[in-house]
C-alpha cells in the first residue's frame, strides 16, 4: 500500500484532503499502532504461546505483526467502502455529478465572459473559463479516488486478499520455524491469535484452515501447465 499511498498523500494534501483509500489505510495503520503497539503484542504472543517448546523469534513476531495490521486495515477500509459506495444518494450524487462534469467541459463553448470581454476590448484575463477548468480538474480527480473506493467495496476481492495473507503468514512460519511450528495446526495457532490480537476476532481455526486450503488450490490453478 505505501507507494499508492505516498501518491495519493502527495496528490489530496497539499490541497488539504486525504480521500483516497489508500492514504485513509496509512492514516488507519498509524492510529491502530498507537492503540495496539508492538511491545504489547509481543508479549501477549510470548504468553498465550507458553505451549512450544521455546518462544518465537522475535522477528518473526514482528513480522506477523505487520502483516496482521495490513490485513485489519484492509479489512477496515473495505468494510467501510461498503458502508457508504452502494448506498442510493451516493450513487445519485455519482450520476449528477458526471452530468456536471459535462456542463464544465462544455463552458468553453458558452463563455459569455470571453463574449464580453472581446465586446468591450477588455484585456484582462478570463476568470470564469480558468474556474471551471479548475473545478472540473478537482472533480476528476475527486471521481478517481470514488472508483479506487468502489474497487474497495467489492468484497470478493477482500476475502482474495484475505486467503493470500494467510497463506503467506503460513508459509512465512513454516520457513522460519520448522522445528516449532511443523504441523499446520500449530501454524493455524499461531495465526487466529495474532489475527485476533489485532482486532481481527471474527476468525476460527476451523475457518483459517479452510481458507488456506481453497487458496493453496487457487494457486495449483494459475500455474503454467
Amino acid at each position: 500500500m505505501s507507494k499508492l499511498a505516498d501518491e495519493e498523500v502527495k496528490g489530496w494534501l497539499t490541497r488539504g484532503f486525504a480521500l483516497g483509500p489508500y492514504a485513509f489505510g496509512n492514516q488507519l495503520g498509524k492510529q491502530l499502532r498507537r492503540e495496539i503497539p508492538f511491545t504489547g503484542f509481543s508479549i501477549e504472543m510470548k504468553k498465550q504461546l507458553f505451549m512450544l517448546a521455546k518462544p518465537l523469534p522475535q522477528s518473526t513476531i514482528a513480522w506477523l505483526y505487520e502483516t496482521c495490521l495490513q490485513a485489519r486495515v484492509q479489512r477496515d477500509v473495505v468494510v467501510l467502502a461498503k458502508g457508504f459506495v452502494r448506498k442510493k444518494s451516493w450513487n445519485q450524487a455519482k450520476q449528477r455529478t458526471v452530468k456536471l462534469l459535462k456542463l464544465l467541459d462544455d463552458f468553453p463553448s458558452n463563455d459569455l465572459e470571453s463574449m464580453l470581454r472581446k465586446a468591450l476590448n477588455s484585456r484582462k484575463g478570463v476568470r470564469l473559463r480558468n474556474k471551471a477548468a479548475e473545478l472540473a480538474h478537482n472533480i476528476r480527480e475527486l471521481n478517481y479516488q470514488c472508483e479506487r473506493w468502489k474497487h474497495f467495496a467489492n468484497w470478493g476481492s477482500w476475502q482474495e486478499d484475505y486467503r493470500s495473507y494467510l497463506l503467506g503468514m503460513d508459509r512465512h512460519l513454516q520457513r522460519r520455524c520448522p522445528g516449532l511450528l511443523g504441523l499446520k495446526q500449530r501454524r493455524v495457532e499461531v495465526i487466529r491469535l495474532a489475527l485476533e490480537m489485532l482486532g481481527i476476532n471474527d476468525v476460527s481455526e476451523d475457518g483459517i484452515s479452510q481458507a488456506l486450503y481453497r487458496e493453496t488450490e487457487r494457486k495449483k490453478l494459475l500455474r503454467p501447465t
